[in-house]
């Protein structure tokens, strides 16, 4: 069984316990105004600082199922649409997905001395703009991740609520001397947008260790794209508190190894749409033997405990 939900205005789905604990950090219960019963499963919450304000409902059924997809790859010009990625799920319970654009869109993945320009920069701004422009449905919620590229741009991150920071050890490389990567990284690491990091083994290290200590990261498949699992963890990385790790194409004997080493906490649900199935990822999870509390944290409320600690000001 889930637990209670709050379904945001910024169309975000968490849980109760995470709903409280951010009531409790950002608003004083003095300007609390109203908590009225509005039907007999849902109550309207007002809430104002003098500055903003949120409309939240509160669903008190606790059968309902409920998942979120982390890891979900959409084209505008090619790959699968998104519209592909919904006929894909319709029969499941997947109601929610981490959306990013595809690779073949941010950059020449065939090119490794691939040097970036104006037609690339339009085609990737049009890319993540897709993005955003997919979350207009009530029935299905769309988290939107901003696929970065070398040119940084801080400017477009307003909207999203995290970042895809992608390549393979055979393609272009992320300028990491650039002074724009450390604006871009400092601006991530101050408004805590998660972080899905698939790179190269040194490269994993360097960015978590050094570039981006503070940054929610979310390491893709495992790791197994990312220098391989085993390695990962001789690294120790798996053990900091803000690394985690997602479960797309990782398989069951991998996914279980890690929740028993390092805890369902720290693992998310994820397809990697198109190159994976969902229903194939999601049915990975299902038969796990595992507690229903702990599914529900891998399949919904870890990826939404993340994603609420995005700071949001700019965006309301």
């Amino acid at each position: 069984m889930l637990r209670p939900q709050f379904t945001l205005a910024q169309n975000l789905v968490i849980d109760a316990n995470t709903c409280i604990k951010i009531f409790q950090d950002k608003i004083q219960p003095k300007k609390l105004l109203m908590i009225k019963p509005h039907y007999y499963n849902i109550i309207d919450l007002l809430i104002s600082d003098g500055i903003f304000c949120l409309l939240c409902y509160f669903s008190i059924s606790r059968n309902m199922e409920y998942y979120i997809d982390s890891h979900v790859h959409c084209g505008r010009l090619s790959g699968p649409s998104f519209q592909d990625y919904l006929t894909q799920i319709e029969q499941t319970h997947i109601k929610t997905a981490v959306v990013f654009s595809s690779v073949a869109e941010i950059y020449d993945r065939n090119d490794p001395n691939f040097k970036d320009n104006t037609d690339w920069q339009l085609r990737r701004t049009k890319a993540n703009e897709h993005i955003l422009s997919l979350n207009t449905s009530e029935e299905f919620k769309v988290y939107s991740f901003f696929f970065v590229w070398n040119d940084f741009s801080i400017e477009q991150l307003k909207p999203f609520v995290g970042i895809k920071w992608h390549r393979h050890h055979d393609e272009p490389k992320y300028d990491y001397k650039s002074p724009r990567c450390r604006e871009f990284i400092a601006e991530i690491q101050r408004r805590n947008l998660p972080v899905v990091l698939g790179e190269e083994f040194e490269n994993t290290l360097l960015f978590i260790s050094e570039l981006a200590p503070q940054a929610i990261v979310i390491i893709p498949h495992c790791g197994l794209l990312n220098g391989g699992y085993d390695e990962l963890c001789k690294s120790g990385i798996w053990k900091k508190a803000n690394v985690h790790a997602d479960t797309a194409l990782a398989g069951p004997e991998i996914i279980a190894d890690f929740i028993g080493r390092y805890g369902h906490e720290k693992i998310l649900f994820g397809s990697d749409f198109p190159f994976g199935d969902p229903v194939f990822e999601l049915t990975n999870i299902l038969d796990l033997r595992l507690s229903g509390e702990v599914k529900e944290s891998i399949l919904c409320s870890n990826i939404v405990r993340l994603t609420s600690q995005v700071e949001r000001r700019d965006c309301l």
